[in-house]
Protein backbone atom coordinates (compact mmCIF):
# COMPACT_ATOMS: atom_id res chain seq x y z
CA UNK A 1 0.00 0.00 0.00
CA UNK A 2 1.22 3.61 -0.40
CA UNK A 3 0.53 6.52 0.92
CA UNK A 4 0.45 10.04 0.50
CA UNK A 5 1.21 12.78 3.22
CA UNK A 6 0.29 15.97 2.99
CA UNK A 7 0.10 19.00 5.10
CA UNK A 8 -2.08 21.37 5.52
CA UNK A 9 -0.07 24.19 3.84
CA UNK A 10 -0.66 21.46 0.29
CA UNK A 11 -4.29 20.94 1.28
CA UNK A 12 -5.66 24.64 1.85
CA UNK A 13 -3.30 25.02 -1.55
CA UNK A 14 -5.24 21.74 -3.49
CA UNK A 15 -8.99 23.96 -2.38
CA UNK A 16 -7.68 27.03 -3.52
CA UNK A 17 -7.11 25.66 -7.05
CA UNK A 18 -10.16 23.91 -7.28
CA UNK A 19 -12.01 26.73 -5.85
CA UNK A 20 -11.14 28.80 -9.40
CA UNK A 21 -12.84 26.45 -11.36
CA UNK A 22 -16.00 26.41 -9.29
CA UNK A 23 -18.25 24.21 -12.29
CA UNK A 24 -15.43 21.30 -11.41
CA UNK A 25 -15.45 19.51 -8.15
CA UNK A 26 -12.89 16.69 -9.27
CA UNK A 27 -8.95 16.99 -9.07
CA UNK A 28 -6.48 14.62 -10.57
CA UNK A 29 -2.92 14.02 -7.94
CA UNK A 30 -0.03 13.04 -9.12
CA UNK A 31 3.07 12.71 -7.31
CA UNK A 32 7.04 12.14 -8.77
CA UNK A 33 9.22 10.81 -6.12
CA UNK A 34 11.59 9.29 -8.28
CA UNK A 35 14.52 11.85 -7.68
CA UNK A 36 14.91 10.21 -4.05
CA UNK A 37 15.06 13.19 -2.38
CA UNK A 38 11.19 14.11 -1.72
CA UNK A 39 8.41 14.45 -3.87
CA UNK A 40 7.09 16.81 -6.87
CA UNK A 41 3.00 16.88 -5.93
CA UNK A 42 0.44 18.29 -8.94
CA UNK A 43 -3.05 19.04 -9.31
CA UNK A 44 -4.69 18.77 -12.14
CA UNK A 45 -8.68 20.02 -13.10
CA UNK A 46 -10.35 19.24 -16.39
CA UNK A 47 -12.58 21.89 -17.20
CA UNK A 48 -14.03 23.68 -21.03
CA UNK A 49 -12.70 27.29 -21.27
CA UNK A 50 -13.53 29.14 -24.57
CA UNK A 51 -15.73 25.69 -25.82
CA UNK A 52 -12.22 23.76 -25.39
CA UNK A 53 -12.01 20.73 -22.98
CA UNK A 54 -8.75 21.77 -21.37
CA UNK A 55 -6.40 20.33 -18.02
CA UNK A 56 -5.32 22.67 -16.01
CA UNK A 57 -2.57 22.04 -13.75
CA UNK A 58 -0.64 23.56 -10.89
CA UNK A 59 2.21 22.45 -8.95
CA UNK A 60 1.55 22.08 -5.47
CA UNK A 61 4.72 21.01 -3.81
CA UNK A 62 7.91 21.00 -5.51
CA UNK A 63 11.93 20.91 -4.44
CA UNK A 64 12.02 24.40 -3.56
CA UNK A 65 9.84 22.92 -0.68
CA UNK A 66 12.72 20.43 0.52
Amino acid sequence: MNYLHLNKTELESILEFLNKYPAEYLTTLRWDSSSGIGTVLTAEVRTRINNDYVAVVKTITDQTSW
